[in-house]
């Protein structure tokens, strides 16, 4: 049996022609190249997203079997039913289609990615830290608490021999004219050091922002302190703090951004308590404590939605100064430099990750190395308002308490007991919900007088040993923060 090829050729070739196949998918082409090289006029002419050109061009060829099956099948003159072919192949190409156009869409196939540009605070003029020295003076209501011989126990064994007689010292404000000698010279230095790198706010800054904003500027010497936090009965506690809503940082917060409203830029206040010691204790003449207030902003990036976020960490804390006459301003000054250089980047480099006797393995955080002989100092960290950090440093102090309770002369049982850290105070107070950690934000971080010297560095593990109050009732933990001791 023979089959004229050429004939069914010729039958297949008329068919088509009947059906107007050739004409349809002939002015499918003009119209698609049109539609084209009209989309390529306007990228060359108005920047028009190449992009969509290729969309299109995918487009005019992906959905070309559909046109193809519904011009033969409905080209030819007169109503056609819809054929099976038509049912299942014209729904199939373009499920096919959407299918290709998601996936290319979530590859990224179709859109060029453009990198990713950094954010920086240049572009918001946020580059310069923000420095407010709003305050430098002798809070009243600390005289009697630092009187305390208690609390100069504490601090003789800390800075002296601990056998001094703690009555033989006292603790007396400055003289309103050794204040605002003190201030000026500290507002002097501070832009000399400071000044063009950082933005500097003294406290005639701040009284003329709060003028322009119609408002009565804070007095500063109003406000307590963490030595008050730490050490006032609660019952006196809650009305020095109820003015403040129980948070002074949160007041301090609102104050700056009353001065400077730069959401972007790092941002340092604190707040001076200096007192005199008369008689001097050796070459300590003055002490001061210092409530500072950081506020770290990075990461600053563009959200899937195109807005902008960032990531902002704040921080509170006290520091102290022991110094003598000529070096109490720059010691105030090297406060600052380290605060500033300590927060502006990651303060904390290491965390312990496991204790083995006198082993302890560190767990490096950052890039910085650690090396060979370097010391750590430990801190750690709770969390405010946190049921877990909160119960947490309930067990933590009910473990120190039942070691103190049988090493009456252990070193840190001594330190902590005169400032009622550590102690039962501080557990009933957790107990009762009166601490501070159950009202305040943020992170709350405390030292455990503790440095670790590096022996040996592997990789992103480094080993070392307690060097300082090695085996006092204060116990090291996974998870510990830290940092250069400095």
């Amino acid at each position: 049996m023979f089959v004229n090829f050429s004939m069914a050729e010729n039958s297949f070739i008329r068919t088509l022609l009947e059906r107007r196949v050739p004409q349809i998918v002939g002015s499918y082409f003009v119209a698609s190249t049109s539609m084209i090289l009209f989309l390529d006029w306007l990228k060359i002419n108005y920047a028009f997203p190449k992009e969509y050109i290729t969309l299109a061009l995918f487009g005019t060829l992906s959905i070309l079997p559909s046109v193809i099956i519904l011009a033969y099948f409905h080209g030819a003159p007169g109503k056609d039913e819809w054929t099976k072919i038509e049912k299942i192949g014209v729904p199939i190409n373009i499920i096919f289609i959407f299918s290709i156009l998601l996936i290319g869409y979530n590859s990224d196939w179709w859109f060029e990615k453009l990198p990713e540009l950094p954010i920086t605070k240049v572009e918001f003029d946020a580059d310069k830290t923000r420095i407010l020295i709003p305050y430098l003076g002798s809070r009243n209501e600390l005289v009697k608490i630092i009187n305390d011989d208690k609390i100069k126990s504490y601090w003789f064994r800390k800075h002296g021999e601990g056998s001094e007689n703690p009555s033989d010292y006292s603790m007396i404000p400055f003289t309103l004219e050794e204040t605002n000698k003190l201030y000026n010279e500290l507002v002097t230095k501070i832009n000399t050091t400071f000044f063009p790198d950082n933005i500097i706010y003294s406290a005639e800054d701040i009284e003329r922002a709060f003028e322009k904003k119609a408002k009565n500027p804070p007095d500063f010497s109003t406000f307590p302190t963490e030595v008050e936090n730490q050490l006032l009965a609660d019952s006196i506690k809650k009305d020095v703090f109820k003015p403040f809503n129980y948070f002074v940082p949160d007041t301090l917060n609102k104050i700056i951004d009353i001065v400077d409203d730069n959401e972007y830029a790092n941002q340092l206040i604190l707040i001076i308590n200096g007192y005199n010691i008369i008689p001097p204790f050796g070459y300590i003449e003055k002490t001061a404590f210092v409530d500072i207030l950081f506020k770290r902003v990075h990461d600053i990036h563009r959200n899937d939605e195109g807005t902008l976020d960032k990531t902002v960490a704040k921080s509170s804390l006290m520091e102290g100064i022991q110094s003598n006459k000529k070096r109490f301003i720059p010691d105030i000054i090297d406060l600052i430099n380290r605060i500033i250089q300590r927060y502006s980047n990651d303060e904390f480099i290491a965390e312990i990750k496991s204790i083995d006797e006198d082993k302890v393995f560190i767990k490096i955080k950052t890039e910085q190395k650690l090396l060979k002989n370097m010391e750590l100092s430990v801190m750690r960290q709770y969390q405010y308002q946190d049921s877990m950090s909160i119960q947490n440093r309930i067990n933590h102090i009910k473990e120190f308490i039942e070691c103190c309770d049988n090493n009456s002369q252990d070193k840190d049982c001594l330190n902590f007991h005169a400032l009622e850290m550590w102690d039962q105070t501080e557990y009933d107070r957790l107990i009762s919900k009166k601490h501070h950690l159950q009202s305040g934000q943020g992170l709350n971080q405390m030292g455990l007088n503790k440095i670790i010297l590096i022996n040996e560095v592997y990789d992103s593990i480094a080993v070392g040993n307690v060097v300082i109050n090695p085996n006092t009732c204060v116990k090291l933990l996974p998870g510990d923060l830290l940092k250069l001791n400095k």
